[in-house]
């Protein structure tokens, strides 16, 4: 017996003293995940069976016996048992702070909702106490279920007599208000539209009819009551668990102002962040908004760097330069049948401006991303960056078409040359919302010029926050489709590439961020059909498991 305990202390002991020694030399790995099938997005190994991550970055990827090596007791070890693994998703466009207030704050109304449903669902979020500073706040009304397809005030004014009612579009670009909210704003008959907007009026008796269109809805909403910073913080952090949950471990938060984006800082400083978020700052102040003082934001531009941490990223803007073609009145800026030049009525900046805007923030390393539906709209600002690059050199920045739809293939092949990434919303057309006329889903042109083609969800405007019903619908789209494999590059690589971190992330490489996801299907045995209704079993956001299904 005394031989067994002494020949079994041994064994310990030289267990033991190999651990220490794998971990003096730093060899030992915290996670190791093997018997996969590991799609890595990297050309020099695209397949591996196993991966290994220490210290929240990519120890070793290859073959089981390779990786399992560098496994200890002390290792977590996780049997894939032959699922597929992608890198995490990029969502180049999405808007947190919106999200969270609509969908886990103010009354989120059911979409496609008639006017008598709106009331019901308006009413039973009072009741829930779903009321903020006394205001009723809603999304998100669709147009045409009003009689004639023009939104008007009088059943919200019948209803809600004594409280201000405000309601946002789906499109978040138009909104409606009752008598009352429009009392509290101080918006009467007598007040001049904001330049690029409109103040609904009734045609029958010149009374305002609660309709706010583009720049008008605009200025409105910008001076709205804000949730308190712990119901944002809790709304945030949920939408997070949404997204680890569907696979998204990075996103471009679209439209940020200064106070959620320290919010977002002190949330990563206490480790409640799960995703890389790119911030982007309102880039232009606006007349008659919280952003009329251009001053003011270029000193919030200038001092972005107190709210950098290691997972918010604030090197970037946000610029307007149309709205949407969607009813009741398209205001995007398309290219002209018969000229060939963009419509210029619809054009929120002057070309002169943009391109004074264009060169300040390229020469300060800051990335751009201008909304631009409209196909005339793509073409000034492709003009825009051909002068930057000529009169600036290329800085190297990735700048962003936001909603690239309907740039034509011209302008895809100036993006191709002057670094610009094409960023599309397909989970419009994944999921049978109508994008507005004259929107084309061109994913296999775009890609064959050349350029960087990124793509977002655009939530909450597009109903879905999950990525895989757009993936679906790229390998769906007639002879526009693309490959699976071009699909997850534009969600993955590519993504980090538009950002300018692509040795740090977008694919499952050697010393670059752990963070991956773990399928519950193979599908790259499947159809668009069942691709699009994947489920993510395990996501891994730089070495920590964020989200793990229930079995």
């Amino acid at each position: 017996m005394k031989r067994i305990f002494v020949t079994l202390l041994g064994l310990f002991l030289l267990v033991l003293a190999a651990d220490k020694v794998m971990n003096r030399f730093g060899k030992s790995a915290d996670t190791v995940l093997f018997n996969g099938k590991i799609y890595t997005v990297d050309p020099d190994r695209p397949w591996a069976d196993a991966v290994a991550i220490k210290n929240g970055k990519i120890q070793e990827v290859g073959s089981n016996d390779s990786v399992r090596q560098l496994a200890n007791w002390r290792t977590e070890t996780v049997d894939l048992e032959g699922r597929v693994v992608i890198p995490g998703l990029h969502d180049a466009h999405i808007h947190l702070l919106v999200g969270a207030i609509q969908q886990k704050i103010n009354c989120s109304l059911t979409p496609g909702s008639g006017v008598d449903e709106i009331v019901a669902q308006l009413k039973a979020c009072q009741q829930a106490g779903k009321v903020t500073d006394g205001w009723l706040i809603g999304s998100s009304y669709r147009p045409d279920v009003f009689p004639g397809g023009i939104p008007e005030n009088s059943e919200l004014n019948e209803h809600f007599p004594d409280t201000p009612v405000f309601l946002s579009d789906y499109s978040v670009h138009n909104g409606l208000a009752n008598d009352r909210a429009l009392e509290r704003l101080g918006i009467t008959k007598d007040t001049p539209n904001p330049p690029g907007g409109e103040y609904g009026v009734d045609p029958a008796t010149g009374e305002l009819n609660g309709f706010l269109l583009e720049a008008a809805y605009t200025e409105a909403f910008s001076r709205l009551p804000l949730p308190s910073p712990v119901s944002l913080f809790r709304a945030t952090k949920t939408i997070m668990r949404d997204l680890n949950e569907t696979g998204t471990t990075s996103v471009q938060e679209a439209l940020a102002i200064g106070p959620f984006v320290k919010l977002l800082k002190l949330m990563d400083t206490f480790g409640q962040v799960s995703l890389s978020i790119d911030t982007h700052l309102v880039g232009r102040a606006k007349e008659g908004t919280a952003y009329d003082d251009q001053q003011e934001l270029d000193a919030q531009i200038n001092e972005r760097g107190k709210y950098a941490s290691k997972n918010i990223h604030v090197d970037n803007v946000k610029l307007f330069l149309d709205g949407v073609p969607l009813p009741p009145k398209p205001t995007d800026s398309k290219l002209d049948p018969d000229t060939g030049l963009p419509d210029k009525r619809h054009l929120l900046i002057p070309q002169s401006e943009l391109l004074a805007l264009y060169r300040k923030y390229d020469a300060l390393g800051i990335k751009i991303k201008t909304h631009a539906v409209g196909s005339g709209a793509a073409r000034v600002v492709m003009n825009t960056l051909d002068e930057v690059r000529a009169l600036n050199g290329n800085s190297g920045i990735y700048h962003d078409i936001a909603h690239g739809q309907s740039v034509m293939e011209y302008d895809s092949e100036r993006a191709a040359r002057n670094n610009t990434a094409i960023e599309f919303s397909p989970t419009f057309w994944a999921t049978g919302a109508d994008p507005g006329p004259g929107v084309e889903f061109n994913f296999k042109t775009a890609i064959g010029s050349g350029a960087l083609i990124t793509a977002g969800t655009d939530w909450p405007i597009g109903e879905l926050s999950n990525l895989f019903p757009a993936i679906s619908g790229m390998m769906a789209n007639g002879n526009e489709s693309i490959a699976l494999e071009q699909a997850i590059e534009i969600f993955t690589i590519n993504g980090a590439r538009s950002v300018g971190r692509s040795k740090q992330e977008g694919s499952i490489s050697k010393g670059k961020w752990g963070t991956l996801i773990v399928l519950d299907r193979d599908i790259f045995e499947s159809t668009p059909e069942q691709v699009s209704a994947t489920k993510v079993l395990r996501t891994v956001f730089k070495g920590e498991t964020v989200y793990l299904a229930q079995p």
